[in-house]
Order: C-alpha cells, then sequence, then structure tokens
C-alpha cells in the first residue's frame, strides 16, 4: 500500500485537512499535555474482550480518542464483518459469531496501536512495536521538528485506507532499532516515498515483519 510523498515543509499539499473522525482526533490529539504523552511510555495495553486494560488509567481524552478510532474502523469495516460490532452500534440485533467477535478486537488492538503512534508523533516522538509484544512501549527517540507535522499527516493517511483488510491480510510493524543516531533527521520523508512493502529494502534503520493475524 504506497504512502503518498510530501515535503517536510509546510505547503499547499497539507492544506487537504482531514475531515470527520480524523478532525476529531487530530483536535482531541492537540488537547493532549505532553506529560500525558510522555506517561504513556510507561503503559503497557492488551486488548481482551474488546476492552483496553492497562497498567495504569487512560484520562478522558484517551478513551474519546480510543472510541473515535474505533468508530472509523466500524465505518469502513466491509458490511459482511459488521454484525460483531455491537459496541459500536451496528447491527445490534445480530449476534456476533466468536471468531468476528475475536477478529475484531485483534483489529481494535491493532487501532490503538496506531493510535498511541500518532501520539508519538505528535509529541515529536515515534511509537515502536515489537512482533511479539504489539501493544508495549519498547522504545522513543526524537524526531527532526521539520519533518513532524508531515509525518502526522502521513500516518494519519493510513486510517482512511481500508484497514481491516489490510491487517487483515498481514499485519505490520515497525522496529526501530539501535544504532541509528543520526539517521533519523529526515525519516518522515523517507518513509513517505516507499511503499510499505518495500520499506526494509530501502530504508535500512526500519525492519518489517510480516505474518498473519493470528497471535
Amino acid at each position: 500500500m504506497p504512502t503518498r510523498s510530501r515535503s517536510c515543509s509546510a505547503d499547499s499539499d497539507h492544506n487537504t485537512a482531514p475531515h470527520g473522525p480524523l478532525a476529531n482526533i487530530i483536535n482531541l490529539m492537540q488537547e493532549i499535555a505532553p506529560a500525558t504523552l510522555r506517561t504513556m511510555c510507561h503503559i503497557q495495553t492488551n486488548i481482551q474482550a474488546g476492552m483496553n486494560e492497562v497498567d495504569g488509567l487512560l484520562t478522558t481524552k484517551d478513551c474519546q480518542i480510543a472510541n473515535l478510532i474505533n468508530q472509523a474502523h466500524a465505518a469502513r469495516c466491509p458490511r459482511k464483518h459488521r454484525r460483531h460490532h455491537r459496541s459500536d452500534g451496528i447491527d445490534n440485533s445480530q449476534t456476533p459469531n466468536p471468531a468476528t467477535v475475536e477478529e475484531h478486537t485483534r483489529a481494535a488492538g491493532q487501532h490503538f496501536a496506531l493510535l498511541k503512534s500518532l501520539f508519538f508523533v505528535n509529541n515529536k516522538r515515534v511509537w515502536a512495536m515489537q512482533k511479539d509484544k504489539m501493544f508495549t512501549h519498547t522504545k522513543e527517540f526524537d524526531l527532526d521538528e521539520g519533518c513532524i507535522q508531515g509525518q502526522l499527516l502521513d500516518v494519519l493517511d493510513v486510517l482512511p485506507e481500508d484497514v481491516h483488510e489490510w491487517w487483515q491480510d498481514e499485519w505490520l510493524s515497525l522496529v526501530f532499532m539501535d544504532g541509528m543516531d543520526g539517521e533519523h533527521t529526515n525519516i518522515a520523508h523517507r518513509i513517505r516515498s516507499q511503499s510499505l512493502s518495500t520499506l526494509v529494502a530501502d530504508v535500512t534503520s526500519f525492519e518489517v515483519w510480516r505474518g498473519d493475524t493470528t497471535p
């Protein structure tokens, strides 16, 4: 799935502002204090039975954003899968299939992991995930300030895609490797210039883990 290329500077490309759920997400992110974002470094999140269990308390704003993410997922979920979105108010008369409930729980968890990556991009940091601990913070580092707004918009570009089907086919998590000091100066632009499928071949600072959706 290719990403759109943008320069790091604020230009006319950035004038197409996200709308609907994406605009709400951005507005809420801008209201979150940097201290809250830093605190999230220490929160380990697991998605079980459709609920967020954390070893710390999520703020009201955090929960609002998580709900918006789930609503965006439900709105873009193919009709054949919608019967399991009871918590989203879709097809409540349908009895959810346990298999699709599990599938939705996993997808919601990946949405939440993406949500955390948005938090940290907005705070000039990036959320790093490990293959076997997808919802656990592992490392953070500062990005080049000039590229932050562009990268934030490009990460948001993922959400309008049919992410449900994308994650159903294969999930990709980016692991920021050690020894990349000095390599991240223009990392946002380099990410934007690559398709996810060729990222590891052209951006050596990253490693892409591939696999099916089975934990």
